[in-house]
């Protein structure tokens, strides 16, 4: 008994500690699953979007900020703004209007980390939820646009310092903060956090999911469709949107007598909508952002009005075409049926003659004064000259106004300040007073003469007065959907000061009176110190003088216009025409100059406002996709070719939405009277083979009098390839602009007219080209034509020093190279050399291509000098070139050393010296490039398909040419290259010298590295013609042959270098007859020497002897010696043409005279040496009494004054 009771007992110790155990196990991993769960809840608060603590905590999370970043990324005042007095100046201007206004709830612009949606999203989607919250609560709400000029007019995210700042002195008690995070453009899906900061409440925080429902829903229109959701969240249900009267007008709306008359009495929602748009219609063109304030706030106006009202969608869809949103325009507009509506179409779709046609039948004054502005726009884009009155009962008080809106796209158009204010007087006469006192003030004391430039910024002033004067009556209305008379004095600010950037564009890039742009920069900066607009312009002005600064002072203005472009670019904050420039000149020095400017964010802040969805598209920002490009653009013709271009290249059209097909039958009634549509259409059915058809379409316009230059001049072209000169003259001659006694746009008339005369004047019909440049003369515009065309009169009527007066003055105001190669070619031809060596060496180093080069061609030949001093001069030269010249030195040490001389092997080593100084190469992908095509027709078998053709990679030694590798193999990379100037020089002395084969494998091996085979602007396929004559003695002329016909015409269609390579071979094949129609079309398809080693009109003298030597057919050099004849006329101071004369004339007394020109000209030259020595002493006393290039010793005089 015992025992069993011990037994029970142990029994139950060992219970209880079994339960002991297990209860302690039990509690302890109780323990660990609490603190688990409290770690757990304690990491999700760290991290949840919920739980934030700040709208900085916010952020970290939500955009996966690094800590280390936290304070460089909001609130850091960016550099450029820091240093830019007028952005401190425009948010001091916006305090003060504001003052201490109190306002419940303050909505900020949707903010980024990094920019990818435009200004109008990011400041509309925040526009619709204020409104939202406006008409559904009884809380006040600022202006969202009042918010976005006190925290920085053009930032895409803001201070948290200003925020607060912001919100303490107008006792704000909610922010309501908008942030998106996605990560590419067109959103289709992106997350959009609402944080609602409220007083005393903390943050409240909701997400939306945004997805997009099509490319043309923009994304804050896809914000507007949920505003009733987020208020609701915010706010609760307990107030409904109010409801939307429909409002239909008794009488069309009509123009007030005067521009203040918007801003007074009360007004009804649709009738605001109205005048917000005219006065975003009465904003230039180059202030792009306050234009399309005044439409978003229509937008605004217009969510109160019900949408059965009149002119809903006709108002709806033009606020959406002018905020860059072609397609929802459209798509808001529909099936057009008023008048109004079917104009608007038409102006949408680009739709000239569609358009007057609807503005004629516009009853309303006001309606038709807003299409009158389109059609006067798409008539200045589309080159229309035909004169548009202004739409009866416009009162005077608007004309100045008007007038200036159809004028926006031309680029002389820039009004002095005084005068454009005078004009506008009794339109709003607060303004008028204030401005007319400035006047008078800087009269009183003294002669207002002396303020010169400044005058013009005198309406910052007035306007600031204006300001100060009605402080108490402007805050409330600032930004809203109503027009305040702030609104109208704000306009006039903004016309005056596209008025300075008009003038400043005019001085810099049309006129190039880089001087004066600097004294009126100087006037306008004192006033508007750090303005976007007016920076972009100096670091032109800046970058202009780069090119004339001595190395010294080089690097400190490089640096100096980096910066004030990348100032410029960044204050822009988005895509316009000014920070597209000052995106290129920027990006020109990160490249050119990456050592000094290697700046990671520099680079990356370069491609930012591509992704300014989607206004980027306004300046062809972002050229991807097909699609895109042909839904935005609008009256960029060139963009639409392009998207069709694009697609014709895909492979397939599995990743684009959208088909040629459709492209083209919108094309049916879009871009109708733009100047590039019929010439379109006439290449696209000649690139198909069909020229007839092609010439069809042009004559048909042409016998409508269409208005479009570019018919006549492409129909003319036509004329002109056939050598049909004189019906080219005939086509040209019945563009109706020329017939008419007064000329509504005379400049761009002088350029159709130049135009004209320069494709009949380079193509050996001068004399026809005459009435066109005179014609040009005649207008006396001013313009770089019009002078020209002066220029070339006075050279067909050999009055050389009239015309060399006229090169100079058209270069000095235009900064023109082509003229200044013509003025110093003729300084050289006069004797003046050292005034020309000075030009020369003070012009070179500003441009980018050889022109002026020409002029010391005919210098040096014309001072006699020999090869071994060209050589010695070019090498030093070369040493310390500027390196953007070293292209073009090589191609000049060829170009003197080929033309019209006699070269040997002997000759190589010296030339090749000065090749390889400072060597310069192509760029280089890996193997060979696509001229390998050339190579493998030239190493095909007969009937082989080309595509199984395997390069042969042997070259044979280098024999006379040094240092040139074998090709390597396909797959290797080329890390060296041979110079393509070394390689020609080498090839083409073998062909000179009779070496056929080696100059046949030289001429290969350039083909093996450098595309012969492409028309470019490096003009590689100059050498296309000088292989054609090594190709029957190679055995490969059928292969070339087939090259030319199978490959590059289909490709290339006509080129000059086509038709002298077909005339090469068919002479080799005994087609005399045929090879001489080919070389009549080279001329006609002549191009400019540009970087050609040879003159091209050189170049067909040169390949018409040697075809006459190899097939005896005089024919021959009597047509070679008509053309030399022709640009004797039109280039009067070349020796080669006369030389060619010289040495085959048939004419004793012309040949004389020929001998005369070439032995003052060029008395070195090789084609001289074969002319009769017999007719030298007779030339030499011709020369003596006939000299035109002597300068009469009064007309000297006064030359060397100027």
């Amino acid at each position: 008994m015992t025992a069993k009771k011990n037994l029970f007992y142990i029994l139950l110790i060992i219970l209880v500690l079994l339960v002991t155990y297990h209860s302690y196990n039990y509690f302890k991993q109780y323990k660990r699953n609490v603190e688990y769960e409290q770690a757990k809840e304690k990491h999700r608060q760290a991290t949840s979007l919920y739980y934030a603590k700040s709208a900085l905590d916010f952020r970290i999370r939500f955009f996966s900020l690094k800590n280390n970043v936290k304070g460089q990324n909001w609130d850091t005042l960016p550099e450029e703004q820091s240093k830019s007095v007028w952005f401190h100046k425009e948010k001091a201007l916006y305090q003060k209007i504001s003052k201490d206004k109190s306002y419940d709830i303050l909505v900020l612009p949707l903010q980024e980390y990094r920019p990818s949606l435009d200004r109008v999203t990011r400041i509309s989607s925040a526009r619709y939820i204020a409104d939202e919250i406006r008409n559904r609560t009884s809380k006040s709400v600022m202006p969202v646009e009042l918010a976005q000029r006190l925290l920085g007019e053009r930032s895409f995210r803001f201070s948290d310092t200003d925020v607060a700042k912001l919100a303490e002195r107008h006792k704000i008690k909610k922010i309501i903060y908008l942030y998106i995070n996605q990560q590419y453009r067109g959103y289709p899906k992106t997350k959009l956090a609402i944080v609602a900061d409220t007083v005393d409440k903390g943050l409240q925080v909701k997400l939306f999911d945004i997805a997009a429902k099509s490319k043309i829903i923009t994304f804050e229109l896809a914000v507007m469709d949920v505003t009733p959701e987020i208020v609701s969240q915010l706010f609760g249900d307990n107030m409904e949107r109010k409801s939307n009267k429909v409002e239909h007008f008794s009488i069309p709306p009509r123009l007030p007598e005067t521009i203040i008359e918007l801003a007074e009495g009360e007004k009804s929602p649709l009738q605001q909508a109205i005048n917000l748009q005219l006065l975003g219609m009465l904003v230039p063109k180059n202030s792009r952002y306050e234009r399309r304030r005044f439409f978003e706030r229509s937008l605004i106006a217009l969510r109160s009005v019900n949408p059965d009202s009149s002119a809903y969608n006709y108002l709806t869809s033009r606020a959406y075409f002018y905020l860059y949103r072609r397609p929802m325009a459209l798509k808001q507009l529909g099936e057009p049926k008023t008048h109004e509506e079917k104009a608007l179409h038409a102006y949408i779709k680009g739709n000239y003659p569609e358009l007057k046609l609807m503005y004629e039948k516009i009853e309303s004054p006001l309606f038709k004064l807003m299409a009158y502005f389109e059609l006067s726009n798409l008539g200045e884009v589309y080159l229309i000259t035909e004169e548009l009155p202004l739409p009866i009962g416009i009162a005077n008080k608007w004309m100045e106004l008007a007038v200036s809106r159809t004028r926006d796209n031309d680029i002389w158009y820039a009004p002095d300040n005084t005068r454009f204010f005078r004009n506008l007087e009794g339109a709003f006469p607060e303004f008028d007073i204030l401005y007319t006192d400035q006047i008078k003030s800087k009269a009183a004391i003294g002669d207002i003469r002396k303020y010169n430039y400044k005058l013009d910024t005198i309406f910052e002033t007035a306007f600031l007065n204006y300001v100060n004067n009605n402080e108490e009556s402007l805050c409330c209305y600032q930004g809203s959907s109503k027009v305040s008379k702030y609104d109208i004095a704000l306009l006039y600010r903004t016309v005056g000061i596209s008025n300075l950037l008009r003038k400043l564009n005019k001085y810099v890039n049309v006129q190039a009176r880089y001087n004066a742009s600097v004294d009126l920069y100087d006037a306008y900066e004192s006033v508007f110190d750090g303005h976007g607009g007016l920076l972009r312009f100096k670091a032109e002005i800046l970058d202009n003088k780069i090119d004339r600064a001595s190395e010294t002072e080089k690097m400190a203005l490089i640096k100096d216009a980096y910066e004030q472009a990348d100032m410029s670019y960044r204050l822009i904050g988005g895509t316009d025409q000014d920070a597209y420039i000052a995106f290129y000149i920027k990006r020109k020095y990160l490249q050119e100059y990456k050592n000094t400017f290697n700046h990671s964010n520099d680079r990356n802040i370069l491609s930012m406002y591509s992704h300014d969805y989607p206004s980027s598209y306004s300046v062809g920002g972002s050229l991807k996709d097909p699609a895109d490009i042909f839904r935005y653009t609008h009256t960029d013709f060139n963009l639409f070719e392009r998207a069709l271009n694009m697609l014709e290249n895909k492979e397939s059209e599995s990743d684009v939405n959208i088909t040629k097909e459709e492209m083209q039958a919108d094309l049916k009634t879009r871009f109708n009277g733009h100047p590039g549509k019929i010439p379109f259409q006439a290449r696209t059915l000649s690139r198909r083979g069909d020229v007839e058809g092609a010439r069809r379409i042009l004559t048909a316009a042409v016998e409508n009098k269409a208005h479009i230059w570019t018919v006549y001049s492409q129909l003319g072209w036509f004329f002109i390839q056939d050598g049909q000169y004189d019906k080219a003259k005939e086509v040209f001659l019945k563009y109706p602009e020329f017939s008419k006694k007064i000329h509504n746009d005379p400049v761009t008339l002088s350029h159709h007219a130049f135009d004209a005369g320069s494709m009949l004047f380079w193509r050996g019909a001068a004399e026809q080209s005459r009435v066109f440049y005179q014609f040009a003369a005649d207008l006396d515009t001013g313009s770089g034509s019009s002078i020209a065309g002066a220029q070339r009169v006075a050279i067909l009527d050999r009055d050389f020093l009239t015309a060399t007066q006229i090169s100079l003055h058209a270069a000095q105001r235009y900064n023109s190279i082509y003229r200044y190669r013509d003025y110093l070619e003729m300084m050289h031809v006069y004797g003046l050399h050292e005034r020309a060596e000075a030009g020369f060496v003070e012009l070179a180093p500003r441009f980018e291509t050889p022109q002026l080069w020409s002029g010391k061609f005919i210098g040096q030949r014309i001072q006699h000098t020999s090869l071994n001093e060209f050589i010695d001069w070019i090498y030093d030269y070369k040493k310390t070139a500027h390196d953007k010249l070293l292209a073009q030195i090589d191609r000049f040490t060829l170009t003197q050393s080929v033309v019209d001389r006699k070269l040997t092997t002997d000759n190589l080593p010296a030339i090749n010296k000065v090749i390889a100084l400072r060597g310069i190469q192509d760029n280089f992908k890996k193997g060979f490039n696509s001229a390998s095509k050339l190579i493998k027709y030239l190493d095909s078998e007969p009937g082989m398909d080309i595509t199984e053709v395997v390069i042969n990679q042997d070259f044979p030694p280098a024999g006379d040419s040094k240092d040139y590798p074998a090709a390597p193999p396909v797959e290797q990379e080329i890390k060296s290259v041979p110079s393509k100037y070394s390689l020609f020089i080498d090839a083409y002395t073998h062909l000179k010298n009779n070496n056929i084969l080696l100059a046949y494998e030289r001429f290969k091996q350039y083909a093996m590295f450098y595309n012969i085979g492409t028309p470019d602007y490096k003009m590689d396929t100059h050498v296309l013609p000088y292989m054609a004559l090594t190709v029957k003695e190679a055995n490969k002329l059928e292969n070339f042959e087939r090259y030319l016909k199978e490959e590059y015409r289909i490709k290339h269609n006509d080129t000059f270098d086509y038709r002298l390579a077909n005339a090469i071979i068919l002479a080799e094949k005994g087609d005399v007859d045929e090879s001489l129609k080919n070389l009549d079309k080279s001329l006609s398809l002549r191009p400019h020497t540009n970087f050609r080693v040879t003159y091209t009109m050189y170049q067909m003298l040169e390949i018409s002897e040697m075809l006459y030597k190899k097939t005896k057919d005089q024919r021959y050099i009597t047509k070679a010696l008509k053309w030399a004849n022709y640009y004797q006329k039109i280039q009067p101071h070349v020796s080669w043409t006369y030389a060619f004369e010289a040495k085959y004339g048939k004419n004793t007394k012309d040949r004389i005279e020929a001998i005369a020109y070439t032995l003052y000209l060029d008395p070195q030259s090789y084609w001289l040496q074969s002319a009769p020595t017999k007719y030298h002493v007779r030339a030499k006393k011709w020369w003596i009494k006939n000299n035109p290039f002597i300068l009469p010793k009064q007309k000297q005089t006064k030359k060397t004054k100027t």
